[in-house]
């Protein structure tokens, strides 16, 4: 198994010496030490070690945190500050580049290896949790369903491809409106009171079932929507969840199925073609063949025969 490669930045280079010291013996292998936040900018981007133990006030223009914050934009490798500075002004300089870890001098070995697994056990999850996010993102990147979140006050915070499709908006137009503009104002006023109700009481009426209401596109019109609304919860903090799709073509389909049962059907006297959908016409089997999965087959009914077939033999 390969060792944890490491950066030690301490402008007291007797200290420095020491701390490699201690660290090899704990089994971690040493790039390299710098004096100073510019070297350790620099020598982290050559080396691109797995952590960096920083000290905070060093000389030159670029002090310890300084330096972190660079680091942890350009590089993401994560920053024990290693500091015999403890005062509030530096604690609170160095929570902003949130740091793996603060280790006030003089220390102990047990410390710092506890400090330095555990960064490096944390830096693991993230990068674990961000290629799950990523496996997880390109899924519903992909579905053919819109799907819309929203944070605790309603306002949206993503929304995918086919929502863009779907109701017609970018998702950067869409990022940052209220999620209830996807419907109609008339259904709005439900759907932010079923929200609230969820927040405040933790109780639901629709949530989490299939719903058939009305979408509104960006052109203002309106179009059939059957959608799920679910709120979940991640770290104490509640986001809801739209999950839609356009049902227009299977609304049309259920109209023209329930005219063929039971409605009027203008059907040519000549050719027999049905017509539909305004005035598009189309032959008697395959207007009903589409619509309700009849095969038809073809032959000579005993009439016809007679009629039509007999004189000819």
């Amino acid at each position: 198994m390969d060792k944890t490669k490491l950066m030690v930045v301490d402008d007291e280079v007797l200290i420095a010496m020491e701390l490699e010291e201690d660290l090899t013996s704990m089994g971690y292998e040493v790039l390299g030490r710098a004096t100073s936040g510019e070297g350790a900018i620099d020598m982290a981007r050559q080396l691109s070690p797995d952590a960096i133990l920083m000290d905070i006030v060093m000389p030159g223009t670029t002090d310890g945190i300084s330096a972190a914050e660079i680091i942890k934009i350009e590089l993401d490798i994560p920053i024990i500050f290693l500091t015999a500075y403890a005062e509030d002004q530096y604690i609170q300089r160095a929570k902003a580049v949130e740091p793996f870890g603060y280790i006030v001098k003089p220390f102990q070995e047990r410390e710092v290896k506890a400090t330095i697994e555990i960064a490096l056990y944390r830096k693991d999850i993230e990068r674990r949790l961000r290629k799950s996010e990523g496996k997880y993102r390109s899924l519903i990147d992909n579905v053919s369903e819109a799907i819309v979140s929203a944070d605790s006050h309603g306002n949206i915070i993503y929304c995918n491809p086919s929502a863009e499709t779907i109701f017609g908006y970018l998702a950067d137009e869409a990022v940052g409106r209220p999620i209830t503009f996807i419907w109609p104002e008339r259904f709005r006023e439900a759907y932010q009171e079923e929200m609230g109700l969820v927040l405040s009481t933790g109780k639901t009426k629709f949530i989490g079932k299939t719903v058939e209401s009305k979408g509104l596109r960006r052109d203002g019109s309106e179009f059939p929507l059957e959608f799920t609304l679910t709120a979940i919860e991640i770290k104490k903090e509640i986001f809801f969840i739209v999950v839609a799709r356009d049902i227009t073509e299977r609304k049309w389909t259920e109209e023209e199925r329930e005219e063929l049962i039971g409605g009027v059907l203008p059907i040519c006297s000549y050719c027999k073609k049905i017509r539909y959908d305004q005035n598009n016409w189309e032959p008697i089997e395959e207007y009903i063949g589409q619509r309700t999965g009849t095969v038809f087959t073809h032959g000579v009914c005993p009439e016809c025969y007679e009629k039509f077939i007999k004189p000819q033999l």
